[in-house]
């Protein structure tokens, strides 16, 4: 996973060699058409949204951003509820400006320590709101003194009870460095093709 600071341009490029870049405007995935979007499922979705899940500690105070107090909300089911701040977006931000995140830094380090969010990806806002799920950080490392963490664990969330302890997913990073960009970086691979916006 390569990606700017601000966020504007990502390449996810897999362990077999495919690729999928944004450059800004437009995914593209490597393959030839044959193999097309399917060798990527989600492409334009998981290039745009695995680096926003590092990123967004550091992106409060994008443009077209609101993060509005909560109060004290249930974190992880059991534990004593933490203070609590909502992001969302305005109108035309971003593929999917009806997501929204919930904020749970650690009130003594004031870390992002856990999120809850929703995917309104290729659903309707009604249908996302089914399924919130959160994301618990750990691990945090400072890289070039930028606390960046190296273990999320993912859970279903429940907006009264909060965060399940089930873990149903897990990333660990690793490697993880700044890099001088290359004019390549963001670039088309050869022979890709466009992973096109969902339609709900």
């Amino acid at each position: 996973m390569t990606f700017s600071t601000d966020g504007g341009r990502a390449r996810l490029t897999r362990t077999d060699g495919a690729a999928v870049v944004f450059d800004g405007t437009t995914a593209w995935v490597s393959g030839d058409k044959a193999a097309g979007v399917d060798a990527f499922p989600s492409a334009r979705f998981q290039v745009l949204t695995w680096p926003y899940f590092l990123a967004v500690p550091y992106k409060l105070a994008d443009g077209g951003t609101s993060l509005t107090p909560q109060g004290s909300l249930p974190a992880v089911q059991g534990e004593t509820p933490r203070p609590t701040w909502k992001l969302t977006f305005a109108p035309g931000i971003g593929d999917a400006s009806q997501d929204w995140y919930l904020l749970m830094p650690d009130p003594a380090s004031r870390r992002l320590t856990a999120m809850a969010y929703i995917v309104t990806f290729g659903k309707t806002l009604a249908e996302a709101e089914k399924e919130p799920h959160a994301i618990v950080y750990a691990d945090y490392r400072d890289v070039d003194g930028v606390p960046i963490p190296h273990r999320w664990t993912f859970h279903d969330y429940n907006t009264t009870s909060g965060i399940d302890p089930k873990v149903i997913g897990e990333v660990n990073l690793r490697d993880v460095k700044f890099i001088e960009l290359q004019p390549t970086t963001f670039a088309k691979p050869d022979g890709a093709i466009e992973a096109a916006m969902p339609t709900k």
